[in-house]
């Protein structure tokens, strides 16, 4: 009998003591939700900040991304963004293709107390922390090694980024200040607008610039994207000595670097933007009232001379 009672007061020690723990183990937290929008899936160096900032926050089990292709369209970016309004994201984080027609959703994120990282360009307008590169310093940089390595009189065509985009306006105007108003003997002879990751695009520009009778002696993109898809034409075409240079430093233009098939690119690192975009984002997560500091990723020209450097770069 006394087992008998013995057994049951061990029964009950055991399942007081287990109701004990399992109210003592706190509940499972729920991560918070982060939307990551970028320029394209097409485009090359979005989709290298993307995997680089997935490699970090992919082990913080506090935060899941929602990755979203933009597209290159603002309407798709819209609609993007009034998603993950409607989802309670904690953040968004945007490779803008247009900056002012998206400037409404990103208004409306903001009353709906969503912090925005804008990446590709500042906002104007609304409440968001800037994370990258200074888009004149690159034009800048093509502009001042056109300046030295072209003889008088040169012939030059730009491919640029859509002008809708603050970034290709801004890496035009670095072109222009530091090459063409230095040089009046220059001569701008073609211009025309494409999406940063149109390489095929670019390919049909050049030949119809060919076909015009336009042949250049530089070829200034404002990616590289657009860089490799002249370069691809002028290479059928049998021109070998026009310089090239493009922006973003991709391993394909880095290899034509270092085979001289392109004269530069300038480098902006994705892994850097990716650590800073985490890095602001713990902030804003953390106090979403907070107004983090832009964080500027420098550029870096990259040449036959230094492109070693930069062939392993990720």
């Amino acid at each position: 009998m006394r087992k008998k009672y013995l057994l049951l007061f061990l029964l009950l020690a055991f399942t007081a003591a287990g109701c004990i723990f399992a109210k003592s183990t706190p509940a499972m937290k729920e991560p918070v939700l982060v939307g990551f929008i970028n320029l394209s899936n097409d485009h090359v160096f979005s989709s290298s900040v993307q995997t680089a900032f997935a490699r970090l926050v992919d082990k913080n089990p506090d935060i899941h991304v929602e990755y979203l292709n933009g597209g290159d369209d603002p309407d798709i970016q819209n609609q993007h963004i009034h998603n993950l309004i409607g989802k309670d994201a904690k953040a968004i984080v945007l490779m803008t293709t247009d900056s002012q027609r998206v400037l409404p959703a990103l208004q409306k994120a903001n009353e709906a107390g969503i912090p925005v990282i804008t990446l590709t360009s500042r906002s104007l307008g609304i409440i968001n922390t800037y994370v990258g590169a200074m888009d004149y310093d690159a034009g800048w940089k093509q502009g001042k090694y056109m300046l030295t390595h072209l003889s008088s009189g040169a012939k030059i065509v730009y491919l640029s980024g859509p002008q809708s985009i603050p970034s290709a306006q801004q890496r035009l105007q670095g072109f222009t200040d530091a090459c063409l108003l230095r040089r009046n003997d220059f001569q701008l002879t073609a211009f025309a607008e494409a999406p940063y990751s149109a390489r095929t695009k670019a390919s049909e520009i050049m030949e119809a610039w060919l076909k015009q009778g336009i042949k250049p002696d530089a070829v200034v993109a404002a990616s590289d994207e657009l860089a490799i898809g002249a370069w691809l034409t002028l290479q059928d075409a049998g021109y070998t000595d026009v310089l090239i240079s493009g922006i973003n430093a991709t391993p394909v233009a880095c290899r034509l670097v270092k085979e001289g098939a392109m004269a530069q690119t300038v480098y902006q690192s994705p892994t850097d933007e990716a650590q800073g975009i985490y890095d602001v984002l713990l902030k804003l997560l953390q106090d979403k009232n907070l107004h983090p500091h832009d964080v500027i990723i420098p550029f870096v020209s990259v040449t036959k001379e230094n492109v070693d450097d930069f062939l392993e770069t990720p």
